[in-house]
């Protein structure tokens, strides 16, 4: 379990369709639910719902930020409103937290400051996917609650990483700074998911997703990702891309 994730359950359990919880600590605890191990990660990756914006929940969220006394706090610029906090006092409390709202600005507790945000590669990629109005709606559709906790479901953590991958590939292709292992990550956490999948039926996939699970799957196929290497780390031997790949195709329509 990613740490601090039982301690922010707990703290905002009233508050569970204010918020979906995506990125790296969501796959952990899907995985965690099906009984497997997902690749280290220390932070949470936040949406705020807009359509159930809620005055309380912001006033929840700055009193946890400062119960842990997160020593940086900081917010992007534009129309991507990002927020993003890090190095709590307190370390039972999450290491990082990380804020993503398509148009609401959250009000500023009193005595909070924030500085200007760094934006790195993964949240560029994120934010621009969760401003398209399908991809939100679908991403906010497509969700469950564990423990407490309101989660992407594997589906569409699938479809973000599908995006977030795409995105990222494109952009080194085109000669900007973009780290090849954050590249490799996204790719192979589909897989990590995918060998979750249930007898799921999505039927509701936005045109613009749909067109990124078949390009990534039509790059399983040309450039194969060490699929023994995954299924070691998830502590599972036998796994299949074919049949991964078609278990994705079935799953999603395609």
């Amino acid at each position: 379990m990613v740490k601090g994730l039982d301690k922010f359950s707990e703290f905002f359990k009233e508050f569970s369709g204010n918020y979906l919880l995506i990125g790296g600590a969501a796959c952990d605890k899907q995985l965690e639910n099906a009984g497997l191990d997902f690749r280290a990660t220390k932070d949470l990756d936040i949406v705020l719902a807009a359509e159930a914006y809620s005055a309380d929940f912001i006033k929840k969220f700055w009193e946890f930020i400062d119960l842990g006394k997160y020593e940086i706090q900081e917010k992007s610029s534009g129309e991507k409103i990002y927020y993003r906090f890090k190095n709590p006092e307190d370390d039972s409390f999450p290491w990082q937290l990380e804020l993503f709202s398509r148009s609401l600005e959250i009000k500023l507790d009193d005595n909070a400051t924030l500085t200007p945000i760094p934006i790195d590669e993964d949240v560029t990629s994120l934010s621009a996917i969760l401003m398209d109005d399908e991809c939100y709606e679908f991403t906010i559709k497509h969700a469950d609650e564990i423990d407490n906790v309101k989660i992407a479901s594997v589906a569409t953590l699938m479809c973000l990483k599908a995006s977030a991958h795409l995105d990222l590939k494109k952009r080194k292709e085109e000669g900007e700074n973009v780290d090849s292992k954050d590249v490799k990550k996204h790719r192979n956490d589909i897989i990590r998911l995918a060998v979750t999948l249930a007898d799921e039926d999505i039927n509701d996939l936005p045109e613009q997703l749909e067109k990124d699970l078949k390009e990534v799957i039509a790059g399983f196929k040309n450039d194969p990702p060490d699929i023994e290497a995954i299924g070691r780390d998830l502590g599972l031997k036998g796994i299949n891309l074919d049949t991964i790949i078609e278990q994705m195709e079935r799953t999603f329509h395609l």
